[in-house]
């Protein structure tokens, strides 16, 4: 408060620092907040969003498509054999791999943004080496188009004439990691459509079984394959 000659008292001076702390003192809590429920929501390794936010998103999502009549469809990918590769290579090859795997599938689809007026794709890691990609707005023959650009860059990675894999990978410091492998890495793809009114897990079972008959049906031991749900 100012004296009768307008000027602030030593009080008044110092309950004003003791806001402006206060209020710095709130912001960083705020953005500690927001930068942990995102942590919260990101695979550490990939940097794809994980499984818990696969649950949230999907669950916001086909309450959205039941109410505004949207299409929803998932590709759902899998490392073939990859135990194999960490039996082979080490835990540490391993998750250069699946490193490689995620910027793969990562670059045919954008971070995922939910409101009330847009929703776009998104690329999540839901465990081990797989891996959801969700296209709302999107019938069963465009996710086609999408499974199969990703089934041909992985596969272009392949050198069928030795059986092995050239794979550029930045590492934990930001460097590029060259490895070379004995061994081709492919994958496996499910693909799906959401029938209407369909509930996650029903879904899903649909995606994975699709995945499961591209495992099966694979017939080159060096290709990508990838199937489509019924």
């Amino acid at each position: 408060m100012p004296n009768k000659k307008g000027r602030k008292t030593d009080k008044a001076i110092a309950l004003e620092a003791r806001v402006r702390e206060l209020e710095v003192q709130v912001e960083a809590f705020m953005a500690e907040r927001v930068g942990l429920t995102q942590k919260a929501y990101i695979d550490s390794l990939t940097g794809l969003y994980n499984r818990t936010y696969y649950e949230e998103f999907m669950s916001n999502l086909l309450s959205l498509a039941d109410r505004e009549n949207i299409a929803v469809s998932i590709i759902l990918v899998d490392a073939d054999k990859f135990k194999d590769v960490n039996d082979r290579f080490g835990h540490f090859v391993g998750d250069l791999v699946l490193k490689y795997l995620a910027g793969k599938v990562r670059r045919q689809t954008d971070r995922a943004i939910i409101n009330t007026s847009e929703v776009s794709d998104a690329t999540m890691r839901i465990g081990g080496e797989e891996f959801m990609i969700i296209l709302p707005n999107t019938d069963l023959k465009g996710a086609l188009i999408v499974a199969e650009r990703i089934r041909q860059e992985v596969e272009a990675s392949v050198d069928h004439k030795t059986g092995k894999n050239v794979l550029q990978v930045r590492g934990s410091e930001g460097r590029l990691v060259e490895v070379v492998l004995d061994r081709s890495i492919t994958i496996s793809l499910g693909v799906a459509q959401r029938n209407p009114g369909e509930n996650l897990d029903s879904l899903y079972r649909r995606v994975d079984q699709a995945l499961y008959g591209s495992e099966k049906g694979r017939q080159e031991p060096g290709g990508c394959r990838l199937e489509l749900s019924g």
